[in-house]
């Protein structure tokens, strides 16, 4: 007989990932994992890289695996095209279902790289983030650069998702402006409880009010090397305070030290039980919710 976290994993979906092959050293290939989330009963998950489309591999391994769904998209890194209307428009064509705004390469990233305070930094640093360089970023002169509302357009037309990845929350909060004004509803807060993308929690209600959808990840609940892990109790009082309604779970993982990203899951999902979450509450956020988000169109 099942227990009640194989149960909720039957069916669920892991927003966030990464994989090999990759330039940054993983924990699996993006073929084992899908042999892993099958063998967990898992639906599917998506896979994002920092600079290369993954909508092809994504699109390969399912077809070696089909009873797992796996989707992937186009961070819009230098290597993808930068912001580049043509890149998510091809990622969308060739079966991608989400368009990552600015991740290792965002502006953003390379001054929480330079502020002391910043915890995390030795991580990134790991990843190939020179803290010295400087990045890019989606506001010119007060106003969103008009390739990022042609992408948002995009987002519309493919019924795609829309992500902040590691943007400023200024950056955020003119990207969702531009969303709202154009009707795109599929607009997600990246690993919002992640310190790399520091939302308050009244910024985090706000945007779940309007429609958008906050996600939360397992890794900042996970230690590294020299950099302790948060109690995953945060998480829980997160869920209770914007509400399960608008939130998708993943784990962020891929790094070599830690499990898999399905065992990341399951490890999430029996803390929230144990934090006192409902299975109600945690199958919309593991199931439901990314189901109509990443998995569904119009």
């Amino acid at each position: 007989m099942k227990n009640d976290v194989e149960r909720l994993l039957e069916g669920a979906y892991d927003v966030h990932l990464h994989a090999a092959p990759c330039i940054q050293q993983r924990r699996h290939t993006l073929y084992e994992l899908a042999g892993l989330a099958r063998d967990a009963g898992m639906a599917g998950f998506v896979i994002k890289d920092h600079y290369v489309p993954t909508a092809m591999a994504a699109q390969i391994v399912q077809e070696v695996v089909p009873a797992v769904q796996v989707r992937g998209g186009v961070t819009l890194a230098r290597s993808s095209g930068g912001l580049d209307p043509a890149a998510a428009e091809i990622s969308f064509r060739m079966g991608g279902r989400v368009v990552w705004m600015l991740s290792l390469e965002a502006e953003w990233m390379f001054r929480r790289m330079r502020d002391p305070s910043f915890p995390h930094a030795k991580n990134y640093q790991n990843l190939g983030v020179d803290g010295a360089q400087h990045g890019y970023t989606i506001v010119r002169d007060g106003a969103l650069v008009e390739s990022v509302k042609e992408i948002v357009s995009l987002c519309c037309q493919y019924d795609g998702v829309l992500e902040t990845s590691h943007l400023s929350p200024d950056e955020a909060r003119a990207l969702f402006a531009e969303a709202q004004k154009q009707g795109a509803h599929k607009f997600v807060l990246t690993h919002a409880n992640q310190a790399i993308t520091p939302y308050t929690l009244s910024e985090q209600k706000a945007y779940a009010e309007k429609g958008a959808y906050i996600m939360y990840c397992m890794a900042q609940y996970m230690g590294k090397p020299n950099e302790p892990a948060e109690d995953i109790a945060g998480l829980a009082r997160l869920i209770q305070a914007v509400g399960a309604a608008h939130i998708v779970l993943g784990t962020d993982f891929g790094l070599p030290i830690w499990p898999s990203a399905i065992e990341g899951m399951r490890m999430m999902v029996t803390a929230l039980l144990q934090l006192g979450i409902s299975e109600q509450d945690i199958r919309l956020m593991v199931k439901e919710n990314p189901e109509k988000l990443y998995f569904e169109t119009r």
